[in-house]
């Protein structure tokens, strides 16, 4: 049996591709290699589930880092913690290199592959869920569905921020025709716009109704 690996851009993951000559019986070694194969598949879906799953710690989606093809040393650079991950991530990867070159498919390499793995799932354990705010070439990457991306800010700027959302609503109901103009900026959705300025034109119909 041969083996191939394949490693993406950065962290972005790696793939195992396996050939093997059929023969009509089926021998002992070749058991031990489907047995190893099939090892070699877990190690690796275990490792890419690393690298997701310390993206979505960060709040971001994996799907669209991968659909970008976003290199993880440039959204992440000067992050300490991606530092240490990378290292772990590098590190399993060597050894699963290393292993699959030296062609022990015993219990040594699989027992080098399954530390270096476990390694790596405690420190992504150990790495609370914070947001992480990303470089400026990467801005798109905010939450498209808020207005203004909470996601990335102090609880204090997220409850400064409500505050001054509902002072300027209390000013849009009663001076309607002075605070819905403030709703023209692109930290308001379509919907809020309509009903700032639905009520301003109800307000003056009123007004030139009672005249």
């Amino acid at each position: 049996m041969s083996f191939r690996i394949r490693t993406g851009k950065s962290l972005g993951g790696v793939s195992f591709s396996f050939g093997k000559t059929l023969t009509n019986k089926t021998s002992a070694k070749e058991i031990k290699d489907k047995e190893f194969k099939n090892f070699l598949v877990k190690s690796s879906n275990d490792l890419n589930e690393c690298v997701f799953s310390f993206i979505r710690l960060h709040g971001y989606d994996p799907k669209i880092i991968q659909k970008n093809s976003i290199d993880l040393d440039e959204l992440f650079i000067g992050l300490e913690s991606f530092e240490s991950f990378k290292k772990l991530s590098l590190n399993a990867k060597d050894t699963i290199e290393k292993v699959i070159y030296s062609g022990d498919t015993g219990i040594k390499g699989k027992r080098d592959i399954t530390d270096s793995i476990f390694d790596l799932k405690s420190f992504v354990k150990s790495i609370p869920s914070t947001y992480h705010k990303p470089p400026q070439q990467f801005e798109y990457l905010k939450n498209p569905n808020l207005s203004i991306s909470n996601q990335f800010k102090s609880s204090a700027e997220i409850k400064f921020d409500k505050t001054k959302s509902a002072l300027l609503w209390i000013g849009i109901f009663f001076m309607p025709y002075i605070f819905s103009w403030f709703t023209l900026s692109s930290n308001f959705t379509k919907k809020q716009r309509v009903i700032a300025f639905g009520w301003m034109v109800f307000i003056l119909i009123l007004a030139l109704s009672s005249k």
